[in-house]
């Protein structure tokens, strides 16, 4: 039978054929290769284990220290001259003790908080005081140990760089406004506008008796008896 000649040939093979082997040592011999040659492109059970599983890159799992992402890619500089300069320490301890004062607004940031502060010394002598259009400046009385006029420090002033305009502006309105009726919002900030070469248009009231009838535009005089042929139509 073909069946058992094919299976004799496989069982001893010929001596020309060496690739031929008996079906019973094919599961050992593939065993063997694939321990012996884990790398050789063959597709068997030792592909997956000796191709990627044993040669894949390890992985070194971070520590849990609760960090973000921000925090463990960007790490802080610090300078090592500015942490050991024994002046700057010695002047921040001053400024802890005795408080900031006037040098940090003059000079931490180029004299750019003098734009923002007015102080006493500018509202007495430099803002309040005008020119001749202005109010009169102050004069010391020695009998009373006073400046005379006194000034009221409580008001809204500005300063001469016009900081805080808009609020000094909105005070003066508010003193100056007049009681008026209750209106709503849009009433009080929308108003009708005026022209100036429109004149105001008045409708005078008609004189004349309302009870009677006024039969002018038809010619007929009321004190006459009525007489419906006379209309003129």
């Amino acid at each position: 039978m073909a069946s058992m000649n094919f299976k004799y040939q496989i069982s001893h093979p010929s001596e020309n054929c060496d690739c031929l082997k008996p079906l019973d040592r094919l599961p050992s011999d593939f065993s063997n290769e694939s321990q012996i040659e884990p790398s050789k492109g063959r597709y068997n059970a030792g592909v997956l284990v000796g191709n990627w599983f044993y040669r894949r890159a390890p992985y070194n799992p971070p520590p849990d220290d609760w960090k973000t992402v921000y925090d463990t890619t960007y790490t802080c500089k610090r300078n090592c001259d500015l942490e050991n300069d024994w002046l700057l320490q010695q002047k921040n301890k001053l400024k802890g003790d005795h408080g900031i004062g006037k040098d940090f607004l003059i000079q931490h940031h180029a004299n750019d908080f003098q734009k923002n502060f007015t102080t006493t010394n500018d509202l007495y002598y430099r803002v309040i005081p005008a020119e001749r259009c202005g109010p009169r400046r102050r004069k010391y009385s020695s009998r009373k140990n006073l400046w005379l006029p006194e000034i009221d420090l409580t008001k809204c002033f500005g300063n001469l760089t016009e900081f805080g305009l808009v609020e000094v502006e909105t005070y003066k309105k508010c003193l100056a406004a007049i009681p008026s009726p209750r209106e709503t919002m849009y009433a009080s900030h929308f108003k009708k506008q005026k022209f100036k070469d429109e004149p105001d248009k008045y409708y005078p009231r008609p004189i004349g008796k309302m009870n009677e009838v006024n039969l002018d535009h038809l010619d007929i005089n009321p004190n006459l008896p009525f007489r419906p042929h006379i209309i003129k139509i």
